[in-house]
C-alpha cells in the first residue's frame, strides 16, 4: 500500500485477485487515483490502498489459497 502517490509514477495492482498489472498514475483525487494501464486498454479508477510501489508487495497481498482437507468416508 502505498502512502504518497505522485502523478506520472508507476505501481503496481492487482486484479482479479492473481494478476499483477503495472499501471502509471494520471490523476489524484483525494484517496482516489485514475490510473492508465501500460497495455493502453483503459483507465481505472481506484483507491490508493489498492497501489503497491513494487511487484513484490503486490504478489506478498494476494490471499495463499487453502488447501482442502478431503475425508474419505471408506475405510
Amino acid at each position: 500500500m502505498c502512502k504518497q502517490i505522485n502523478s506520472g509514477e508507476m505501481y503496481f495492482i492487482v486484479e482479479n485477485g492473481h494478476l499483477i498489472q503495472e499501471v502509471k498514475v494520471v490523476k489524484t483525487d483525494g484517496d482516489f487515483a485514475v490510473l492508465c494501464c501500460q497495455n493502453g486498454c483503459g483507465w481505472l479508477r481506484l483507491r490508493r490502498s489498492r497501489l503497491y510501489p513494487s511487484r513484490e508487495a503486490a504478489q506478498s497481498s494476494i490471499p495463499k489459497p487453502k488447501k482442502k482437507v478431503v475425508l474419505s468416508h471408506w475405510r
